[in-house]
C-alpha cells in the first residue's frame, strides 16, 4: 500500500499540489502508477497521465486543463466527476459508477461501455465514445 508521504515524495510533490490548492503547471506524468494513496486530488495545467491506474481511491475527482489518461481503469469511486479541459480517456471502465458527473470539453472515451443508463445527461463538449457508436454532443448542441 503506498503511503501519502512515500508517493508526495517519490512524485516531488507538495502538499498544496498533492491537495489540489496549488496548481501542478505542465503534465503530471505517472504513467507507471498502479496504486493511488487516499486524498491525493490534484490539479493540473496540461496532463494528468495514470495510464496503469486499475483502481482509483474513493474522492479521487481531479481538475485537468488538457488529457486525462486513465486508459486501463476498470473501478471508479462512487461520485467520479472529474472536470477536464480536453479529453478524458477511461477505454477499459467497465461499469459507470454511481454519481458518475465528469465535465469533459472535448471527447470522453468509454469504448468497454455498450450505452448509458437511462437518464443519464453528461457535460461533453464534442463526442462520447461507446462500444458500438459516436454520440457527437457538439452537432446536438447546434441543432437546438
Amino acid at each position: 500500500m503506498v503511503t501519502k508521504e512515500s508517493f508526495k515524495k517519490e512524485h516531488n510533490l507538495t502538499e498544496r499540489e498533492y491537495l489540489g490548492k496549488d496548481r501542478i503547471e505542465g503534465n503530471l506524468d505517472l504513467r507507471k502508477v498502479t496504486e493511488l494513496p487516499e486524498g491525493f486530488n490534484p490539479t493540473v495545467l496540461h496532463n494528468l497521465f495514470l495510464s496503469s491506474l486499475t483502481k482509483a481511491p474513493k474522492g479521487f475527482n481531479p481538475i485537468v486543463g488538457e488529457g486525462l489518461w486513465l486508459a486501463k481503469l476498470t473501478d471508479a469511486p462512487e461520485g467520479f466527476s472529474p472536470i477536464v479541459g480536453k479529453d478524458l480517456w477511461m477505454e477499459s471502465l467497465k461499469v459507470l459508477p454511481d454519481g458518475f458527473n465528469p465535465k469533459v470539453g472535448s471527447v470522453l472515451d468509454l469504448m468497454s461501455i455498450s450505452r448509458l443508463p437511462q437518464g443519464m445527461v453528461l457535460d461533453i463538449g464534442k463526442a462520447l465514445y461507446l462500444k458500438n457508436r459516436v454520440v457527437n454532443y457538439e452537432r446536438i448542441r447546434r441543432a437546438k
